[in-house]
């Protein structure tokens, strides 16, 4: 259902696959460098076995959970990542059998929390992989103790792990989170550019990055430097 690496990580079942930024090294670490370190041990099997990771959107939750299953797929573990806002939370079936695997990364929990057969999944799958010595990271925009599930001991066992919140960046942070990708990708970003992102594009770190790399694209497909003008020309053309 689930295997081993290709060339840019392990494939996720439902044809779901891994974006190819999605490293540890790709993510600006700013306040969060505990939250990452946990990971990172996760990631290498030296860790915790369970974890859950918090934050409001745009911080990079599902970046994360992709890039633990990336550096433990290419060290040989079996993994998925599972985004449950998506396709694969159309079934709590999908959950049976995945303690067979070395690392689970349930994505958007919280968009499941509610439904029945989901929590019932979810309390299986936990004991399951306690059990079998699954890894599991579980992610949501909220704590476990705010999900509120109706399935008595469900929010327990979601914190039989840590409870890693990701902190946003301040301004100066995402301005050289922005700069450190630019020099990743050799782009020159003037500071006009940069101040254009920003200010229209205040909280979406994720997104920023993403559209760095659309900018890159499209400055070599063009030979254009990176402006103001240039950069609106690109980024209306995706809306």
């Amino acid at each position: 259902m689930v295997t081993h690496a290709d060339p840019f990580g392990p494939q996720m079942p439902l044809g779901i696959s891994l974006a190819p930024g999605a490293t540890f090294e790709a993510y600006f670490v700013g306040p969060n460098r505990f939250a990452v370190e946990v990971l990172r041990a996760m990631a290498d099997g030296s860790g915790e076995r369970q974890a859950f990771l918090a934050s409001e959107t745009g911080l990079g939750k599902s970046h994360l959970l992709q890039a633990i299953c990336r550096r433990a797929g290419t060290a040989g573990a079996r993994c998925a990542w599972l985004p449950l806002d998506g396709e694969a939370g159309a079934d709590a079936g999908i959950l049976e059998g995945l303690e067979a695997l070395d690392l689970i990364a349930l994505d958007a929990v919280d968009a499941v929390v509610g439904d029945a057969a989901w929590e019932r999944g979810l309390f299986g799958l936990i004991n399951a992989a306690r059990a079998s010595g699954t890894r599991l990271l579980f992610a949501a925009r909220t704590v476990p103790a705010e999900l509120l599930p109706a399935l008595p001991d469900l929010a327990s066992r979601l914190t039989w792990g840590p409870v890693l919140q990701l902190t946003p960046l301040e301004e100066a942070d995402k301005r050289e989170a922005l700069m450190a990708r630019a020099r990743e990708l050799g782009l020159e970003l003037p500071d006009a550019v940069a101040e254009y992102l920003l200010r229209h594009f205040p909280r979406d770190l994720a997104g920023q990055l993403q559209r760095l790399d659309t900018l890159d694209r499209a400055s070599l497909a063009s030979g254009r430097r990176l402006t103001v003008p240039f950069v609106k020309e690109v980024l209306a053309r995706g809306r």
